[in-house]
């Protein structure tokens, strides 16, 4: 668990991405194997450095200069893509309803 409680934030805004479907699209999902990792266990994951460039805030960097992904933060930003998304489905939605209604009124 992570502590989320309101009452210990401030918060300075709430999270909205017009464009957060097209941003999530931009990062690689990939299967990777460490190079240190002698079993080569396949893995799967993000490549850190193109989060970054869209969501800095889910990147850390350590003491030797690599970089972190901070994955459990990555669901809200997924979540913002999943609002985006049904925003859109509910439009198109609206949309093919208007359709249905002309084409009825043309017949």
């Amino acid at each position: 668990y992570s502590s989320s409680d309101m009452r210990k934030k401030d918060i300075l805004e709430e999270i909205s991405l017009d464009n957060a479907y097209e941003l999530v699209n931009k990062c690689q999902t990939i299967f990777y194997t460490w190079k240190d990792d002698e079993t080569k266990k396949k893995e799967i994951g993000l490549i850190a450095q193109e989060v970054q460039q869209y969501f800095p805030e889910l990147v850390s960097e350590d003491k030797d200069g690599y970089l972190t992904l901070d994955y459990s933060k990555l669901t809200v930003i997924l979540l913002v893509v999943i609002h985006d998304l049904t925003q859109k489905v509910s439009k198109i939605d609206t949309l093919e309803e208007k359709i249905k209604q002309l084409e009825n009124k043309i017949q």
